[in-house]
């Protein structure tokens, strides 16, 4: 929230300094301003004494020290500025100016945090789109988990956000499910059948044979139907859809947009994209085949095969001609599993090809997913006997948990899901930890409310406690949050801020007392400061996609 101050006053300095006798080429941003771990080093710390003293042929600690030399020590936001070993320069800003924070957090409630840009940039975040064969598993809930939040993060950062969910309903996986599922229907009515070589042998695929057939038990005649493999197929993919949206609903996650892959050859995205490419040079024929000339034609991709079947790559060339050619977004962004890893040069440079910038297309990488019981690796499921889906862990441990659990890592980090942990309801758990603290808010408002305390309009000079400014210092951070994780796409920052915030709340509320007896008048400033409180923690929770509870 000071940071463009800090840079400001920064950058005076090295005019001035400029003036003096210093061939200052560099200026000061907001990479080089950081948060120090420790209060007792200050609100903020900057680092360009550490990076560019050597250029002037000067010791980091002597640049440092001539910079604060031409600070202004009646500035109206910062208290002290002072030089830390090895080089830092340090910034405190003045309690008056951190308590006066608490009523603008008040004033801008919801939107606290947010910014509001000019540019109508537009970002569309695609995540999960995994095959309509099966039900989800565990992997799948991390990757909607980061890309919701992620939409979240976005959102509040000022950026035109569409969420988007890509429905595989062509190819070969596609076809080989639905001849398995018509392989179990035939099997379920006795007649002969042939189940295909890598087909789908998974049990769900006769629950959803048995349930089209008890649909169609009062219409039996659907079933010597010529067209019945198709009325089958499209039973069966329309119960897997339905079943993936009903999970996405559990856990909080909505879309604005279901994409079928279909509609690329139904219209004329596919032709188009493929004219593109073969225009400007990007496609060779090889062995009767079309293909993607790499950079280094070491790594080329198969597009079309030689029987003229469409390869996954040509449905990746043409859905990101109409994201980015028809529906034209600035940017997007694909979040994908650990097994797409290798197709990132081969995006980047398909991208270029459609005369799109490649630092316009990010593709975040989640890991996979490891459950833990009783300390060890859990991969089966007690109930069905099948690997743990995405459905059976909700069920488990419940959506929040699994939220906030998923969010702890940063996407590209393998990470151990401890489900006893997550099933505790005691400090131990971080979802718990940070729920209460709300619920132990909104109880100490409700009891102001019931003694009839008016602190709409209190004396704010009586906060002093270190633990309430240290808690107004939490509080405010939460707009770098946002801008932090909208620069770096690291969602998983957000637990670890939400988890200092909570706790520098408890430490508060174990050494002053709120509502006292004694004394109303502090009993109405902290009060205010409660509330603002309640605002930032109510949007870090919003942000995650967690509840808000009011009592525990």
């Amino acid at each position: 929230m000071f940071v463009e101050h800090i840079i400001k006053i920064l950058n005076k300095c090295l005019s001035d300094l400029k003036q003096d006798d210093l061939s200052i080429e560099f200026e000061i941003n907001k990479s080089l301003i950081e948060k120090p771990q420790k209060s007792i080093h200050g609100d903020y710390a900057c680092t360009i004494a550490m990076k560019f003293a050597h250029k002037l042929n000067l010791k980091p600690m002597d640049f440092a020290n001539r910079i604060v030399d031409k600070i202004n020590n009646n500035d109206e936001i910062i208290d002290k500025s002072w030089v830390q070993p090895p080089g830092f320069i340090n910034f405190s800003i003045k309690n008056s100016v951190l308590i006066n924070q608490i009523n603008n957090v008040i004033k801008l409630g919801k939107k606290f945090g947010d910014f509001t840009k000019v540019s109508t940039e537009k970002i569309q975040i695609e995540f999960v789109s995994v095959n309509p064969t099966g039900p989800l598993h565990v992997g799948h809930a991390r990757g909607a988990v980061i890309g919701s939040t992620l939409a979240n993060v976005l959102e509040s950062a000022g950026y035109i956000v569409e969420r988007e969910y890509y429905i595989n309903d062509d190819g070969r996986q596609i076809k080989l499910f639905n001849d398995s599922l018509f392989a179990r229907f035939l099997e379920l009515l006795g007649k002969e059948n042939t189940f295909p070589l890598d087909g789908y042998v998974g049990s769900y695929v006769i629950d959803i044979a048995k349930q089209f057939i008890t649909n169609n038990n009062q219409n039996s005649e659907v079933f010597n139907n010529s067209d019945i493999y198709t009325i089958l197929s499209e039973f069966g993919m329309n119960y897997i859809l339905g079943s993936i949206k009903e999970d996405m609903k559990h856990l909080k996650v909505n879309y604005d947009v279901w994409f079928s892959e279909k509609t690329l050859y139904e219209t004329e995205d596919f032709n188009e994209a493929i004219d593109l490419l073969k225009a400007n040079g990007s496609l060779i024929e090889s062995d009767g085949a079309i293909w993607f000339e790499t950079e280094n034609n070491d790594n080329n991709k198969v597009v079309i095969r030689s029987n003229g079947e469409p390869t996954y790559f040509a449905s990746d060339i043409a859905y990101h001609y109409n994201k980015f050619i028809k529906r034209k977004f600035s940017r997007v962004i694909d979040i994908w599993g650990a097994d797409h890893q290798g197709q990132i040069p081969f995006m980047k440079s398909m991208i270029e090809k459609f005369g799109i910038d490649r630092n316009n297309l990010n593709l975040l990488i989640y890991q996979l997913v490891t459950l833990k019981r009783d300390g060890e690796i859990v991969r089966i499921s007690k109930r069905t006997g099948d690997l743990i889906t995405f459905k059976e862990l909700l069920e488990d441990v419940g959506p929040d948990v699994c939220r906030f659990f998923f969010l702890t890592r940063s996407p590209e980090s393998q990470m151990e899901f401890d489900i006893d942990l997550a099933k505790k309801e005691s400090e131990d758990n971080p979802v718990y930890y940070i729920q209460y603290a709300y619920a132990r808010i909104c109880s100490i408002l409700r009891l102001a409310d019931e003694k009839g305390i008016d602190y709409s309009n209190p004396n704010l000079n009586l906060i002093s406690d270190d633990s309430e400014l240290d808690m107004i210092r939490k509080m405010i951070s939460l707009p770098d949050v946002i801008l932090k994780i909208s620069e770096t796409l690291g969602p998983h920052h957000l637990p670890h801020y939400a988890m200092e915030f909570a706790n520098s709340f408890h430490l508060f509320y174990q050494k002053c007392r709120v509502i006292s007896d004694e004394n109303l008048e502090i009993t109405k400033a902290r009060l205010r400061l409660v509330l603002s409180a309640k605002i930032v923690l109510a949007k870090y929770l919003t942000l995650m996609g967690l509840n808000k509870p009011e009592k525990m």
